[in-house]
């Protein structure tokens, strides 16, 4: 009976600061960092030894980040393709100095890049519901810098798509701070690249408030965890996680902007498929229990 559990108020709150870099990217129902790190402590206090977390609900990377900064392994997996790019963009290991150097060279590159917004077409009528085409065409431009300017494989593509990704709903008539997709006919929306502009550098600080990041092996896959081997995940020592709260947060719908930009989906609501809590798409229980463990089903 869980009632019967003893509170423990070590787990209620924690001992430091969050770091900027847990911020970097709106995201709905974000975990504690704190819980990482105390974990960490108390499977040590049971001399446990532990070089390898996973999270199978990886979210935007707060147990990915922490892990690094420890100095351990991570795996973790996430349906949500604009989770992982902002978790994949916490995790990597950037030289400062490269990070200045791109920026330069994309507000130089701005002056003559396209504006072509190159999406399907299914997927810019969907946009336009959002944004008036001066604001279309400024966000293409921008985009089309940003992958003309960094290498199509580079950690900082990554980096910077982050910092784009942001700035979408602001720049756009999404209600602000709502957490359904909701037209604000009165909303005096961002301009494009001063939003940009300080995103990136709030990005850039947030990095050097960092302790220095240490290169450890982490792999971050945007995948269904029910459909992961035992065999791509490997061994693990720890798994932190929080599952997805039921019904409360349609993922898809609310980072539909970024889906939609960074070519994720022509259509956003493809990316519904196989969500948990998500009330938008059919879901056969009596099938998908068989799949689960016994802990799982219990």
């Amino acid at each position: 009976n869980i009632s019967n559990v003893p509170h423990n108020s070590f787990w209620d709150t924690g001992d430091e600061r969050e770091l900027k870099m847990h911020r970097i990217h709106a995201y709905p129902a974000k975990f504690p960092a704190f819980i990482t790190r105390k974990a960490l402590t108390y499977a040590r206090e049971k001399h446990l030894a532990v070089e390898r977390i996973a999270d199978v609900f990886c979210g935007c990377g707060t147990v990915a980040f922490e892990a690094q900064r420890e100095d351990l392994e991570f795996w973790g997996c996430d349906i949500n393709p604009v989770a992982t790019l902002i978790a994949r963009a916490k995790s990597h290991c950037y030289d400062l100095a490269w990070l200045h150097r791109y920026s330069a060279e994309i507000d130089e590159n701005l002056k003559t890049a396209s504006r072509r917004i190159g999406l399907s077409q299914e997927a810019r009528e969907r946009l336009r519901y959002w944004y008036p085409e001066d604001q279309m065409r400024s966000l293409a431009c921008l985009k089309n810098t940003i992958l003309a300017v960094i290498p199509e494989h580079s950690k900082y593509r990554d980096f910077f798509l982050c910092a784009f990704s942001n700035i979408l709903k602001a720049a756009s008539n999404w209600l602000t701070k709502s957490i359904k997709p909701q037209i604000d006919p009165t909303k005096l929306r961002a301009k494009v690249l001063p939003a940009f502009r300080a995103q990136l550098q709030l990005m850039i600080r947030a990095y050097e408030e960092c302790s220095p990041q240490l290169q450890t092996e982490t792999t971050i896959s945007t995948s269904n965890f029910l459909s992961t081997t035992a065999e791509e995940i490997g061994a693990v020592d720890m798994i932190v996680t929080s599952p997805p709260y039921v019904t409360s947060y349609e993922y898809a719908d609310l980072h539909q902007l970024s889906s939609l930009w960074l070519g994720f989906a022509d259509d956003y609501r493809d990316l519904r498929n196989g969500s948990i809590g998500s009330t938008q798409h059919d879901f056969n229980f009596n099938r998908e229990v068989k799949r689960l463990n016994q802990s799982g089903s219990e």
